[in-house]
């Protein structure tokens, strides 16, 4: 019994490795990494507008600000992305070019 069993996750991984795992990574993962992305800076942008409109803090310093805390998450990001997630977020590349594309 523990021989069927060792031997069906033997052909488990097995078929992990095969292009399954490469079209989640690349149209999955890089999906939602690009609309979390792209999330992250509008809401920024929404900061932006909220503290200049309603908090009547000047343009220039609302705008200071949301990109301060943008570079912020970015750098979070990419700790987390080199150091402790390295082996899940290997192929996600699309939130570096998101994130070069509103900037």
């Amino acid at each position: 019994m523990i021989a069927v069993n060792l031997d069906h996750l033997r052909l488990f991984n097995y078929k992990l490795n095969g292009p399954h795992v490469w079209l989640v990574r690349f149209v999955i993962l890089n999906g939602l990494a690009f609309y979390a992305t792209w999330i992250v800076f509008i809401d920024k942008i929404y900061l932006a507008a909220y503290l200049n409109k309603f908090l009547s803090i000047s343009n220039e310093k609302s705008n200071e600000m949301s990109l301060m805390i943008f570079l912020f998450i970015l750098i979070v990001y990419a700790i987390m992305e080199n150091i402790f997630c390295f082996k899940y977020l290997l192929y996600t590349f699309t939130p570096w070019f998101v994130s070069i594309i509103s900037l």
